[in-house]
């Protein structure tokens, strides 16, 4: 492994610490799971060929079923869906850490996804209305 990919894989955890959103194409995407510690990235390096990841990439985020890894053929990051697709890649890792970002703690929900379709006690509703409200006034 070359000392670059190596300096990134060993710091990755540290450089994006608890933020859990990309920028891609102009919007922010939430990943789910943790920057995996050097350690693990490591420890999983064998478990590639289960999984169905070439033996270029190295995983560093995921679940295994959707992961972010580094390419050690071309140095891009590569965000791999579960069919092993690339849905995203970076043409290089300074590019990938320019756009990890926050995201916003809590999404605004719309008073539609909050009630739904289907039945609501009226007690129900008129709190959750009372909630809505009281978020609309905090904004």
């Amino acid at each position: 492994m070359k000392p670059r990919a190596e300096q990134f894989l060993r710091n990755i955890q540290d450089v994006a610490s608890e933020r859990r959103g990309l920028r891609v194409d102009g919007q922010v995407q939430r990943i789910w799971g943790k920057y995996w510690p050097y350690e693990q990235i490591i420890s999983a390096l064998p478990q590639r060929a289960e999984w169905g990841v070439q033996e270029n990439y190295v995983p560093f985020f995921g679940d295994w079923h959707e992961i972010l890894c580094l390419s050690l053929s071309d140095g891009r990051v590569v965000q791999l869906d579960d069919n092993r697709n690339i849905k995203n890649s970076w043409t290089s890792t300074e590019e990938f850490i320019e756009c990890i970002c926050d995201t916003p703690l809590e999404q605004p929900i719309s008073e539609a996804k909050l009630i739904g379709k289907g039945s609501v006690s009226p007690e129900l509703k008129a709190k959750a209305e009372a909630f809505l409200r009281a978020q609309r006034g905090n904004t």
